[in-house]
């Protein structure tokens, strides 16, 4: 099998290398996952599915999908984090919405695999009316779905074509899955509210409570509003603010303020929304009762009007109360070339609709209710700059696929004014479109598409391919400092609708990239792994390794030593802007008079020490409690740190720290090194900051290379029960003596010969999280072997900063095959 292997890398090499590296002439698959590439041959005809890989008795918890690799161009960590074959196993709902929890450690996704906690619905289309019609039905939609007239619930049954196809299934009817971020405990959402994903019901993860989302429901009551609570072992939903009987069906789309504590339901067949306060819980309530129309009353002088209602093209929430701009609905109306808008939730109009003051003449007296954000289209009318376009000014041209930072100062969206269109930074509060002055747009890919800054960090994300435009193959993720015209970076290479040259694929199968809480990842969607390009995977890629705090003071206490730490943000009403540790310069939720917002999603912090400052070990570990339970995200009791350790009397040490996330991601470099030399009575004699905090304290630098203990007793064997079919092998190892400093196992591949451990045999890395039953034992089900019986594996061990482990020659533990046709003399 090694020639059929080396051919096919032969084979692809001609065929893709020249157009993916323009670069450099690569052999091998993308990415060099050439095991991966050869099964895809295997995918139409493996048996797959919940009856093997779903564990009812655990939650209905999955084997995890993951798969580590370095993307070969720029050397970054991605995680492949779905796999399915022949169906959409994973992907982003939408550009620019959160799949996080608050803390980093969920992901909620949606995927079009069958489970056994409950069956994927759809309505199907009964009475005659296609889905063109019902499109074009105007505000009020009365002939959509759930109505019985035209339409009936049934189980979904992949023989019924969707609305694209066939104007049959409401699209998509596909079933919500949770997950940790490292891939373990994979189920589905058997206990939400709202099982079943659909274009109106969007994932609305509290901002402040990390183990909380909201949503509405498609069974009784639908009227409401419910609040999902989600743990390792649970998924529980309750009836949290009731709507008016007249509300049929509850849409929630972008619509959560960053500080957590406004949602905006939408009434999706009677064209209104309602406005609630969820956070805190003790002043919940619905402020608007009767809700109030969607439609406000815009001046078009701004944009080009529509020639009839029909909704927006895209809104977001945006900012907090305690902000310098307070709330903002950020809105779309539903044209060819809108302007955006921004609305107060509430405001003085009818039941509570903001109103819009019709004002052409500067200084221009809206009201302070409905605003325009920019101006386009005809005459290409900008308020701010009423000249029109002009060359090198600060006019605003068409903004494309724009998204508010948290705050509801800056907007993030693709320079589409002239050529090539690259990824700019919009000053909403002050309208500055290009905020580098001459410079309007990112140094670095142009032709960008799609874009998120739903992270507390003055990074965003974008995707784009560099090139030329709908060249997807080319599409990359990049993040982009707002401070720096010279910042953007490319993360990783997606590889867009690869199966057919980049050319075409559904929507979802776009890049769509959504940053984590802190912006340290970037979830994107990809198939290049798959057969087509409807059968979408998530993935995500790391953007910089979380920060390390920052070491103040070593002092004697009870016999030891204690470090103290934190990430100087300065003090309350002396806020520090300047050289702060986290991921933002401003401060939240007031840019100026708060100190700039802690870490969301680090899970504890690591203490590493030295001799010689050269050669670390680690030392021990300490919890970071914000952003968990009572205390919220975003209102940090927690504000500094501390470990005690022991040194030896007549000694000098040198000490640092490491974050590390709820993901398993570990800061890539050291903290500031902090030297602590004691005298032979214990005390300390002398304490100094021996290396500074790190420039770039997101980068990797290699300061750990210790490889971590291989696992042990590995074995594999061929149609092992449950995995009793052809090409399905069963691998079981146990975990190493020291297994608290492993983060995951890599599973190598190789048909007719034990596997090299390298990139190109690669199939599946393991959480070391996915021990549920912390006994250090460890199974995995490949079900895309070599039906022959022919495939052999490897398992290594990789801890926090990538060291893998050695080997150990596994076992083969599937039985002979038994002779047949033999006589017996």
């Amino acid at each position: 099998m090694k020639n059929k292997k080396q051919s096919y890398r032969l084979f692809l090499a001609l065929s893709v290398s020249l157009i993916l590296f323009p670069n450099g002439f690569t052999l091998g698959a993308p990415e060099n996952l050439d095991e991966i590439f050869l099964r895809k041959e295997r995918l139409s005809q493996v048996t797959w599915g919940p009856s093997l890989l779903e564990d009812i008795s655990n939650n209905y918890t999955w084997q995890p999908e993951t798969l580590q690799y370095r993307d070969v161009i720029t050397g970054n960590e991605v995680w492949r984090f779905s796999n399915t074959p022949n169906t959409l196993g994973g992907a982003t709902q939408d550009i620019s919405i959160t799949h996080w929890s608050a803390d980093g450690n969920r992901v909620l996704f949606h995927s079009k695999r069958n489970n056994q906690a409950y069956p994927l619905r759809g309505y199907v289309n009964h009475g005659g009316i296609s889905y063109i019609s019902i499109a074009g039905g105007g505000a009020t939609l009365e002939n959509q779905p759930p109505n019985p007239t035209y339409w009936k619930v049934i189980a979904y049954d992949p023989s019924y074509p969707e609305w694209k196809l066939g104007n049959y299934y409401e699209s998509p009817s596909t079933a919500w899955m949770l997950s940790n971020t490292d891939g373990s405990r994979l189920k589905p959402a058997y206990g939400a509210s709202a099982q079943t994903a659909h274009s109106d019901s969007y994932v609305l993860w509290s901002p402040v409570l990390s183990d909380v989302l909201y949503q509405g429901s498609y069974v009784n009551p639908v009227n409401a509003l419910y609040k999902v609570t989600v743990s390792d072992s649970i998924i529980a939903n309750s009836l949290f603010i009731d709507l008016p009987a007249s509300v049929t069906r509850t849409g929630l789309k972008k619509g959560i303020s960053g500080d957590g504590t406004k949602v905006l339901i939408n009434d999706v067949y009677n064209g209104r929304w309602y406005v609630a306060t969820v956070f805190p819980e003790t002043s919940k309530k619905l402020e608007t009762p009767t809700g109030y129309d969607k439609q406000l009353n815009f001046d078009y002088y701004w944009g080009i009007a529509p020639s009839s209602w029909a909704g927006y093209h895209d809104q977001f929430l945006s900012g907090a109360q305690n902000g310098i701009d307070g709330i903002w609905n950020y809105i779309m109306p539903e044209n060819a070339e809108g302007s955006w808008w921004r609305a107060r939730l509430l405001g003085s109009g009818t039941d509570g609709a903001p109103v819009h003051i019709s004002d052409q003449t500067p200084p221009y007296e809206w009201g302070e209710e409905v605003e325009p954000v920019n101006g386009v289209g005809v005459g290409k009318r900008d308020p701010w700059c009423p000249q029109g376009i002009v060359p090198d000014t600060e006019c605003v041209e068409y903004v494309s696929h724009f998204t508010p930072d948290r705050w509801g100062h800056l907007g993030i969206s693709t320079k589409s004014g002239n050529f090539p269109y690259g990824t700019s930074i919009y000053d909403m509060r002050n309208h500055k479109y290009g905020i580098f002055g001459g410079e309007k747009a990112f140094t670095g890919v142009n032709w960008v598409q799609h874009h998120d800054w739903e992270a507390w960090s003055d990074w965003s994300a974008s995707s784009g391919a560099g090139v030329l435009p709908n060249d997807y193959l080319q599409d990359k993720v990049m993040t982009q400092n707002y401070t720096d015209v010279n910042s953007q970076r490319i993360l990783a290479h997606t590889h867009t609708r690869y199966n057919d040259g980049g050319l075409s694929g559904p929507y979802q199968s776009l890049t769509r990239p959504v940053q984590s809480p802190d912006g340290t990842k970037v979830m994107f969607n990809s198939t290049f792994l798959n057969q087509t390009n409807n059968e979408v995977q998530l993935f995500w890629t790391v953007a910089y390794y979380p920060y390390p705090p920052e070491i103040k003071l070593a002092s004697k206490t009870n016999e030891k030593i204690r470090l103290s730490w934190d990430f100087n943000q300065g003090e309350i009403g002396n806020p520090n802007h300047i050289n702060p540790r986290t991921y933002a310069k401003r401060g939240w939720p007031h840019e100026i008079n708060d100190r700039p917002p802690s870490p969301r999603e680090i899970k504890e912090f690591r203490i590493w020490k030295s001799t010689d400052k050269e050669n670390w070990t680690p030392l021990g570990k300490t919890s970071y409690s914000n952003c968990k339970g009572e205390n919220e995200c975003g209102t940090w009791t927690e504000e500094s740190w501390n470990f005690d350790l022991i040194q030896a009397n007549n000694t000098t040490a040198y000490y640092a720290l490491t974050s590390i996330e709820n993901s398993g991601l570990e800061s890539g470099s050291l903290s500031n090194i902090w030297k602590v030399t004691i005298d032979d009575a214990g005390n300390i004699i002398s304490q100094t900051e021996e290396r500074a905090y790190p420039a770039n304290p997101g980068n990797k630098s290699n300061f750990y290379t210790a490889s971590p203990d291989f696992p042990e007793s590995v074995s594999f064997t061929h149609k092992k029960s449950p995995a009793i079919v052809d090409g399905q092998y069963t691998l079981a190892w146990q975990a190493p003596t020291n297994k608290e400093l492993i983060r995951y196992y890599n599973v190598y591949a190789e048909d007719g010969d034990l596997p090299e451990v390298v990139q190109q045999n690669k199939i599946a890395s393991v959480p070391a999280t996915s021990d549920y039953e912390d006994d250090g034992l460890f199974s995995f089900i490949d079900w895309a072997g070599n039906p022959d019986g022919s495939t052999q594996y490897r398992v290594t061990s990789v801890d926090y900063q990538g060291n893998e482990s050695g080997i150990i020659t596994p076992l083969d533990t599937t039985p002979p095959n038994v002779p047949t046709g033999l006589n017996i003399l």
